[in-house]
């Protein structure tokens, strides 16, 4: 059975995402609207078996967001190595008045 929290409609498309973090495969999707109609910013993950709220820190609260995957990198640059860290984008939409969304949330 799923969480009141869980969203019923207006989600961002999901996403895959495979990182070294999960044992496999998870799809994730961030927003929409919940049954009771009050918008969310929550991110859910799901790993072929069920859903869970993975979120700590929700995003502002709205409908249609564009959720990305999308890669960061640091140098060190004492010895010139380069780490790259798996990065969520998720901006746009609208919030509980209408009004788009325009900014970006890391």
């Amino acid at each position: 059975m799923l969480s009141d929290e869980f969203p019923v409609s207006g989600t961002s498309d999901m996403i895959d995402i495979d990182s070294k973090w999960s044992s496999k495969p998870q799809k994730l999707m961030v927003g929409g609207r919940k049954a009771d109609g009050k918008v969310s910013g929550a991110l859910w993950g799901y790993d072929g078996k069920s859903w869970a709220r993975i979120s700590r820190n929700d995003v502002p609260a709205g409908e249609g967001k564009t959720l990305m995957l999308y890669s960061t990198f640091t140098t060190d640059s004492t010895n010139w190595t380069v780490k790259e860290y798996p990065t969520l984008f998720t901006f746009g939409g609208r919030n509980s008045e209408g009004v788009n969304d325009a900014c970006m949330y890391i």
